[in-house]
């Protein structure tokens, strides 16, 4: 069964189908009670403690348990589930009906509950035509899932009607007793959404006030001590909801490199902490939400293009979800430093046998892949894991039996790089079992490349099955498990000594003795101040071709060269000069003409324009 339909994608990889067939005159929307398509909701003072992710149709969908719910990692876990009124949990249908999304698999399949953690997937084997017939918000119901989750389920026999699909509940037989009838003796919580708490400042808690926050905040102060209700002696009443968005100031680009930068702001409030950018104001990329309510906020942007603009905006949250967006700004990256190879795909997939049913698998990141998540590993050009780390251990595999492996990036918005390069292993036999360590690496050499960066090689290990890697240890701190024998050591200080030992690891996690130390020390930083602004310039016409400038030297920090002169508002470069003065002929007599001026220094560093001056010149 097929239909066209429209997804929206919530973070990585899980996806909503919603379909436009019939409006639902009954159905609740997200914007009722202040929330959003793809917010994960739970009930508060609630004996069911299940998570779900709602629609804008007015249906939700249950995580039938923790494992499932790890599954999208992206969503943020517990911390971003929003509490909220049982009333308005039930205001949205739980649905069961799911499409594997990520493999784009038309199929839809409803979800049979054989236990309290526990259920099984049915293909609903009905045409669109008649699932509609028989449900005109058939498809407004359907979730879309990752495929990690689809093949969680063990699979059950066809459904033939939409009506066999059962109800996605797990919910007992229980009293139904109102969130206001529930704790109507001891808190207020007139307003959907809202809740009273007495808050207690850190460092004073003799001190307490009434708040009124949003619920989904409840959390948070309860984990800092604030509880629910009034504060002791005061009168029982709600505050007033909190409309006012955060103030976003200072919002700076720092720590710029050629494939990253650092973007950091303050708000007056708590606030969590999201940067949207990209080459236009049209800010096609989001950094990963951090959900955390902070006051200085630092998000670090990676997998950029060297010597690239990119525009961008800082974006804060506050507990009453509301939203303040900066103005835009502007950062342009460094060119890549020698030596640095541009990849956009993992590159050199390694496997490597480690029993008779386990194959290890190790890879090098790419390094300009925007916004890395993690990695998808296919076996046999089907996907098996989803992980974060540049190591994957597959197992459950069969005996002596050959497995072929590549290795795929993703991003926050579920963009995929090309495979890697395939690489293949065999499995042991069941009575082969590998404990022997590699030997130790030698001649390690340590040498200063730039005042950020040192390079380190070595001769390579041997190992009686294979050695898959090498830990760098500098100054006896574990910082990069390279596949080669090989490394280079960026983001160091200049003028500073260090020290590096490495030793070899194979498939089993056999790991070799350390290397002796040795130490390298990083040069001088390269002078990158710029000369201060050149002062007081005057423009003379001596002439009816010929303007004189003059102005008040600059000064540098090592050495300045000279001054470059630029004429009219396009600041057009008309010369360079090493002294404080300069003439401008064969002009055109009784015209006005503007000039600024920028003084430069050896390292090529330019300061800003001097103020502009305009002179006419003479008559013939």
């Amino acid at each position: 069964m097929t239909k066209t339909s429209k997804i929206v994608v919530l973070g990585a990889t899980l996806a909503i189908a919603f379909f436009s067939i019939v409006n639902s005159s009954y159905a609740a929307k997200p914007s009722d009670y202040g929330l959003q398509e793809g917010d994960l909701i739970s009930a508060i003072f609630s004996d069911d403690p299940d998570v779900y992710i709602i629609n804008n149709d007015g249906y939700k969908r249950l995580f039938l348990n923790p494992a499932i719910f790890n599954m999208y990692s992206h969503l943020g876990g517990f911390f971003n589930v929003k509490l909220v009124p049982v009333e308005v949990r039930d205001a949205f249908i739980t649905s069961g009906l799911f499409r594997n999304c990520e493999t784009n698999d038309p199929k839809v399949y409803g979800v049979d509950i054989e236990g309290e953690d526990t259920g099984s997937l049915h293909w609903v084997n009905v045409s669109a035509e008649n699932a509609v017939s028989e449900d005109h918000e058939f498809f407004k119901k359907v979730f879309c899932i990752n495929g990690i989750e689809f093949k969680w389920y063990p699979k059950g026999n066809e459904f033939k009607k939409v009506k066999d699909v059962p109800n996605y509940e797990r919910m007992k037989e229980k009293s139904k007793i109102s969130t206001e009838e529930k704790i109507k003796e001891k808190y207020e919580m007139k307003n959907i959404g809202k809740t009273v708490i007495c808050h207690y400042p850190l460092g004073n808690p003799g001190a307490h006030n009434t708040l009124t926050i949003a619920t989904s905040a409840l959390k948070a102060h309860l984990e800092h001590g604030d509880t629910v209700g009034n504060c002791p002696g005061e009168a029982e009443s709600f505050s007033t909801a909190d409309k006012t968005a955060p103030i976003i100031t200072g919002v700076t680009a720092t720590n710029v490199t050629y494939n990253s930068a650092s973007i950091s702001w303050n708000t007056e409030e708590l606030s969590d902490s999201t940067v949207r950018y990209g080459l236009t104001t049209s800010y096609t990329t989001y950094s990963p939400t951090n959900s955390t309510l902070v006051a200085s906020h630092s998000v670090v942007l990676s997998g950029l293009s060297p010597n690239t603009t990119y525009y961008y905006q800082a974006k804060s949250r506050d507990a009453a979800s509301n939203l303040a967006v900066s103005e835009a700004y502007t950062f342009k990256t460094t060119v890549a430093p020698e030596g640095i190879t541009l990849t956009t795909t993992p590159t050199e997939l390694v496997a490597i046998t480690i029993s008779s049913s386990k194959i290890g698998l190790t890879w090098t990141a790419p390094t300009n892949f925007p916004d890395l998540v993690g990695y998808k590993v296919y076996r046999g050009g089907v996907i098996v894991a989803a992980i974060a780390t540049t190591s994957y251990t597959d197992s459950g595999l069969t005996g002596l039996t050959s497995y072929t492996y590549n290795v795929a990036a993703y991003n926050t918005a579920h963009s995929f790089s090309d495979k890697s390069n395939s690489a293949s292993a065999t499995t042991l036999t069941s009575s082969t079992l590998e404990t022997e360590a590699p030997s130790v690496p030698t001649n390690l050499v340590a040498t200063p490349i730039y005042w950020y960066k040192i390079g380190l090689t070595w001769t390579a290990s041997t190992d009686n099955v294979g050695v898959v890697g090498y830990n760098v240890y500098r100054n006896g701190v574990l910082v990069e498990t390279p596949s080669g024998t090989s490394y280079h050591d960026m983001d160091l200080t200049a003028s500073t000594s260090y020290s590096y030992r490495v030793a070899a690891y194979d498939a089993a996690g056999n790991v070799s003795v350390q290397t002796s130390a040795v130490s390298a020390t990083t040069p001088a930083a390269p002078d990158t101040a710029a000369p201060s602004v050149p002062g007081e310039l005057m423009a003379t016409a001596v002439s009816a071709s010929q303007i004189n400038l003059a102005w008040t030297a600059s000064t540098d920090n090592v050495r300045l060269s000279g001054y470059k002169i630029y004429r009219g508002e396009a600041l057009t470069l008309i010369g360079a000069t090493d002294i404080n003065s300069y003439s401008d002929i064969s002009l055109t007599a009784s015209t006005s003409y503007s000039y600024t001026v920028a003084a430069y220094d050896a390292a090529s560093n330019i300061s800003g324009q001097s103020g502009s001056v305009t002179a006419t010149t003479l008559e013939l």
